[in-house]
């Protein structure tokens, strides 16, 4: 399997994963101002902007490790614009959702808030 469709089976098996914990996923690849978010979702008063990282078995790097500052830039950027144009909300947390596969199926873990951002964000 290629990385591409590693990736796309990754997205899926978060947006499953969120489903089940009672997100309703308002966006997948949603292009905006500075970058793309793989997926906008929102859980009660919180709107979560989510970076999907799906390795393969044995990679090197971590998928959390893999988001770098200027990815984090890209996605602050973007969550900027998210936010402009959406209703009032609670709170946003940027996560990396950190996809493995398993024994039986992907292997989903969401770091909630996995890197600081401005406060005029959050």
């Amino acid at each position: 399997m290629g990385s591409q469709e590693t990736g796309r089976q990754g997205e899926e098996a978060v947006v499953r994963w969120l489903r089940r914990r009672g997100h309703v996923v308002l966006a997948r690849n949603h292009r905006a101002a500075g970058g793309e978010l793989d997926i906008v979702s929102r859980r009660g008063g919180a709107i979560y902007f989510i970076e999907v990282r799906t390795r393969a078995a044995g990679a090197m790097v971590e998928p959390g490790e893999s988001v770098d500052s200027a990815k984090r830039n890209r996605l602050i950027a973007a969550a900027r614009s998210w936010l402009r144009g959406s209703a009032p909300h609670d709170r946003s947390l940027l996560a990396v959702a950190a996809v493995r596969p398993g024994w039986l199926g992907w292997r989903v873990e969401l770091t909630a808030s996995a890197f600081d951002a401005p406060d005029s964000l959050v």
